[in-house]
């Protein structure tokens, strides 16, 4: 079964059988040397790998957890999600390597070496000796503030969508009750001049004569309340159609409020966006972080006080229709409090 490129499964057992002759006898066997191999997903653990070279080795989500890899030389690894809990990493070099969601947990780190590593939400918990490692120049920061400032990019234009989809749908609706209320308007005129000449008869058409009969009978037998028998049809019209009309101007405000929270999202999204190329002109990380965190309490402040103007705007409607219309801001807002917690931790 192949392992990675150039590397089959029965070539690395013979690296790791000839690895174990040479850490017992540096006469024996050979030191292992992975450097030109992938080693993805492959499960390593438990074995003693001490000094062994994984060079710019691939290693996403390889397994080593409970394995002894003192001195072992990582520089430049592709590690990422890869497992190094429990393990002796004592004197080992990960220089230069992308450890992004790599889990160190437990691990003895005493004289480690992560100098230019990656260390995006790695995973540091209870590892032994933290202190003696060598954390110089790691791009967590810069990478973290960056994921964090997409992730708010990502959610502006989340919101922006269901903007407009809001929108579209509202101006649909509208336009299919005012179709209505027309059509219930033009029934109605038909209606009003409709039945007089019915029961006028002005010209004098023969085939109308059965109507003004009954409507004479019709008449007589409600006396004066034979009246609504006229009016009543074109009333409920008219208080249908108005009703429908009614409604058409809060989707209209709808409208017009989801049109101001558009604007609003797109400045901020460009807001962003401005705030991420002038981050990335800091040489300063944490000047950087301190810049972003400004335009998040910035926007924040801003989705803030939108939201209190919705608030008190939507007191008119129902309770329904309020947690609709505030539901994007909300989530926003939440996302950028937390933004502006994590950010804050950057300058510790």
């Amino acid at each position: 079964m192949s392992i990675g490129i150039g590397l089959s499964e029965e070539k690395l057992q013979e690296i790791l059988n000839n690895h174990a002759l040479w850490l017992k006898n540096k006469n024996e066997g050979q030191r292992a040397d992975f450097g030109p191999y992938i080693l993805s997903k492959k499960d390593l653990s438990g074995l003693d790998l001490s000094e062994a070279n994984f060079y710019n080795t691939a290693l996403l989500n390889a397994n080593f957890e409970n394995t002894i890899l003192r001195g072992a030389n990582f520089k430049g690894a592709k590690a990422e999600k890869a497992k190094f809990s429990n393990c002796d990493l004592s004197n080992a070099d990960f220089s230069l390597a992308d450890l992004e969601e790599a889990n160190f947990e437990n691990a003895n780190i005493e004289n480690t070496v992560f100098i230019g590593a990656i260390l995006k939400n790695t995973n540091f918990n209870n590892n032994k000796n933290e202190s003696k490692a060598d954390f110089r120049n790691t791009i967590k920061e810069e990478k973290s503030l960056s994921s964090q400032i997409e992730f708010a990019k990502k959610s502006l234009s989340e919101a922006l969508k269901n903007t407009d989809e809001r929108i579209s749908d509202n101006k649909a609706e509208s336009k299919k009750l005012i179709e209505t209320a027309r059509k219930i308007f033009y029934i109605d005129i038909i209606f009003l001049i409709l039945i007089p000449l019915i029961i006028l008869n002005p010209l004098d058409i023969h085939c109308l004569y059965y109507f003004q009969a009954k409507f004479i009978s019709f008449k007589a037998l409600l006396g004066n309340w034979g009246i609504i028998f006229y009016t009543l049809p074109s009333v409920t019209m008219l208080i249908i159609a108005t009703t429908l009309l009614r409604h058409d101007q809060k989707l209209i405000k709808e409208i017009r409020y989801f049109s101001e929270m558009k604007h609003e999202i797109e400045l901020f999204s460009g807001l962003l966006e401005a705030s991420q190329h002038a981050a990335n002109s800091f040489n300063d990380h944490k000047k950087a972080a301190k810049y972003v965190e400004d335009t998040f309490t910035l926007i924040r402040n801003k989705l803030l006080k939108v939201e209190k103007v919705s608030h008190d705007e939507s007191t008119e409607n129902t309770e329904r229709d309020e947690n609709k219309n505030l539901d994007i801001f909300n989530k926003i807002i939440d996302l950028l409090s937390k933004l502006t917690k994590n950010l804050s931790l950057i300058h510790i």
